[in-house]
């Protein structure tokens, strides 16, 4: 580049030969660099065409740039007159300034082919899957605390009953008879009792109140003091003093059910 900056002969023909170089550059890149361009292009080629027609171009472009520099470059010309013209001139930037970029190589994704008749086929499937969900009824999370375990359910005695004589299990079972007699008579007269008292009460209450109202309700209403009763302690428990409380532990066993 300095090379270039010290082999120009005059302003005008660096001005000129500068926007010569601009212009091919500017055309390299509304061609090439444009997306509109780079579409249509990906679109017309594929990968390794476009690849071949890249590095052609850029060879024709290198070529182009090379042919232009030898002609503005002559053989004697002063650095100073060049340089200066070069910073000192408004009407165009410095060839400093131009930068170039890799070259983006790529390509629209390719679409696959999907036959219509599998999406069916597919959808489909899935209907019937649903369906045969939508049958079966939901499993439900147990509650464990409502089964009993096989162990508790098992018949099976450990240990074998005594075996008794004629005799004896005769004399059992006369005995279990009385005793059963003894408990039915007993719980007949204890009913007949409670029945009379109760009769003899409703009688005593109906002449009560035909004779006054207020000792009928006075008779009626609860009586507080029948069962007399007092007793003062403590509002809370004292604490204890140098107690130091247990650290717990346990281990939870709870079983987690997913659906």
């Amino acid at each position: 580049m300095y090379l270039y900056l010290l082999s120009i002969e005059d302003e005008n023909t660096i001005m000129r030969k500068v926007r010569l170089l601009k212009r091919t550059w500017f055309f390299y890149r509304l061609t090439y660099r444009s997306t509109w361009v780079r579409r249509k292009v990906l679109n017309w080629f594929n990968s390794s065409t476009l690849t071949r027609i890249k590095s052609i171009f850029l060879l024709i472009m290198a070529g182009i740039v090379c042919r232009t520099a030898s002609r503005i470059i002559p053989s004697q010309v002063s650095c100073s007159s060049s340089v200066v013209a070069v910073r000192h001139s408004h009407w165009f930037t410095s060839v400093l300034s131009l930068k170039t970029s890799s070259p983006l190589r790529a390509e629209p994704k390719k679409k696959k082919k999907v036959d219509p008749r599998r999406e069916i086929m597919m959808k489909e499937r899935l209907k019937k899957k649903l369906k045969r969900l939508e049958k079966v009824a939901p499993e439900l999370i147990p509650i464990e605390d409502f089964i009993t375990p096989a162990k508790s359910l098992d018949e099976t005695r450990i240990r074998d009953a005594p075996k008794h004589s004629f005799e004896e299990s005769e004399r059992r079972a006369l005995l279990l008879k009385e005793w059963s007699r003894y408990k039915y008579s007993q719980h007949q007269t204890e009913m007949d009792t409670i029945n009379e008292a109760l009769e003899a009460q409703r009688q005593a209450l109906d002449e009560l109140k035909l004779e006054s109202e207020e000792l009928y309700k006075a008779a009626v209403s609860p009586d507080t003091d029948i069962f007399p009763f007092q007793h003062e302690g403590p509002s809370y428990t004292p604490p204890i003093t140098n107690y130091e409380a247990p650290e717990g532990k346990y281990n939870d066993i709870t079983r987690v059910y997913t659906q």
